[in-house]
């Protein structure tokens, strides 16, 4: 079911891509994955889209409840999709681009999955992207 759901949620990714390939962005189709109403316990806790993120969110010790893992799972789902459908575009990147790319996909699934087993907090999975991301700055 919950494959459904996410194909049905990614349908205009997957119809851009089907339709004119070389107009697919993963950028658009990564916003259409954190804009659906499934991922907001995740955008509400990592703070996605606030500069600065404030305090409270980032010194939070709580860990994912079940709507929450629901919700992690569903946007886990959906940036792999849209990574696989950029496969054809990433056949172009340079092989150091396209190194770092995926690198730092790695890292972000790493803390989804961590925050999802309940080995990190929701304050230290906003530290964690964060160190993730200057990483590769």
């Amino acid at each position: 079911m919950r494959k459904l759901l996410l194909a049905v949620a990614l349908l205009p990714c997957i119809a851009i891509a089907q339709e004119e390939p070389k107009k697919f962005t993963v950028g658009d189709c990564f916003r259409a994955v954190w804009s659906d109403s499934r991922a907001a316990p995740v955008v509400a806790r990592l703070g996605i889209g606030q500069n600065p993120i404030p305090l409270p969110l980032r010194a939070s010790k709580a860990k994912a409840d079940k709507k929450e893992k629901q919700s992690l799972e569903f946007v886990s789902d959906g940036i792999q999709t849209c990574q696989a459908l950029d496969q054809t575009n990433r056949v172009n990147y340079h092989p150091l681009t396209k190194q770092a790319v995926d690198e730092l996909e790695t890292g972000y699934r790493s803390v989804m999955a961590r925050v999802y087993s309940g080995d990190l907090t929701w304050g230290a999975a906003i530290e964690a992207n964060e160190a993730t991301q200057k990483a590769f700055e």
